[in-house]
C-alpha cells in the first residue's frame, strides 16, 4: 500500500499536490508515488507513437498534451520532494517512437523519453537526496472540501452545508498565500501548475483523523515531527489529538 498523486492532465496546483501526497505518506507511515499524465483535458495528449495508440483523438501528436518543460520539471520536484516512485503514464507511447527494437535491442526515444533517460541518470548519480525539510504542518478537517475545483468534493456529509463555502474559502484563502500561482480550477494555462512560491516548499499538508475502523489515523509521533501547525477549516480533534495539540 502507497500513497499515490496523478500530476499534470488537467490537475493545476502541482506543488498543493506535492504537499497533499508527502503529508499523507507521513501521516500514516507509507511510501509514495507521483504519475505523471500528459493529457490535458481529454482532448490532448503527447504521443509519438509512428502509428499514434490514441488515434481516436486528433490531439494524439508529438506537440500535444503537456510541455516538455513541465514534464521535465514534474519528474525532479517529484523526486526532490520525496517520491519513492515517479511513474510515467502511457510511457510507452510518448516516451518511444515505436515499439521494434533496432539491432542492438535498444528502442527509439523519442524527446520525453530522453527526458525520462536523463532524470534516471540523476536519479542513480544523486540516489542520496536528503530528507524534505518541511517544518510546518497544514492540518486540515475531516471534509475539507478540496478537490479538482468541482464544486465540492466532501469526503463524508458535512456537518453543516451552509458553512461548507465558508470553510472552502478559508482554506483556499491559506493555500493561495502559500501557493500563490496554482489554479484551484481546471485550467488551460500551464503557468498554473508548478511554480516556486514565495515561501519554498516548507509545508506537509495532514488530514484530521477519521475516527473510523478503515482509517487508521494520524499515526503516532508523526504530529509532534512538526514545529509549527496550522490549522484550517472544520477542525474538530478528538481526545488524542487535543491532548497532543
Amino acid at each position: 500500500m502507497q500513497c499515490n498523486s496523478e500530476l499534470g492532465e488537467n490537475i493545476a496546483h502541482t506543488n498543493i499536490q506535492l504537499a497533499f501526497t508527502r503529508g499523507a505518506a507521513r501521516q500514516y507511515k507509507l511510501p509514495w508515488q507521483t504519475q505523471l499524465s500528459t493529457w490535458w483535458h481529454w482532448s490532448s495528449v503527447r504521443d509519438y507513437s509512428e502509428e499514434p495508440f490514441w488515434s481516436w483523438t486528433p490531439r494524439a501528436l508529438p506537440d500535444g498534451g503537456h510541455s516538455l518543460s513541465l514534464c521535465k520539471r514534474i519528474y525532479y520536484a517529484s523526486y526532490m520532494s520525496g517520491a519513492n516512485e515517479c511513474v510515467a503514464e502511457g510511457s510507452w507511447a510518448n516516451w518511444f517512437y515505436n515499439y521494434d527494437p533496432d539491432p542492438d535491442g535498444a528502442y527509439r526515444l523519442s524527446p520525453l523519453g530522453e527526458i525520462g533517460r536523463d532524470f534516471h541518470a540523476f536519479t542513480k548519480a544523486f540516489p542520496d537526496r536528503g530528507i524534505p525539510y518541511t517544518p510546518i504542518a497544514i492540518l486540515l478537517g475531516k471534509n475539507h472540501s478540496i478537490g479538482l475545483g468541482y464544486k465540492y468534493n466532501f469526503s463524508r456529509p458535512f456537518s453543516d452545508p451552509d458553512k461548507a463555502p465558508a470553510v472552502k474559502n478559508m482554506i483556499y484563502g491559506l493555500f493561495k498565500s502559500i501557493w500563490p500561482t496554482n489554479s484551484f480550477v481546471n485550467s488551460w494555462d500551464e503557468s498554473t501548475y508548478l511554480n516556486n512560491g514565495p515561501l519554498g516548499e516548507l509545508f506537509d499538508v495532514l488530514v484530521e483523523d477519521r475516527d473510523d475502523e478503515l482509517d487508521p489515523g494520524i499515526q503516532p509521533g508523526v504530529l509532534e515531527n512538526y514545529p509549527v501547525l496550522i490549522l484550517s477549516g472544520n477542525i474538530q480533534p478528538n481526545d488524542t489529538m487535543s491532548s497532543i495539540l
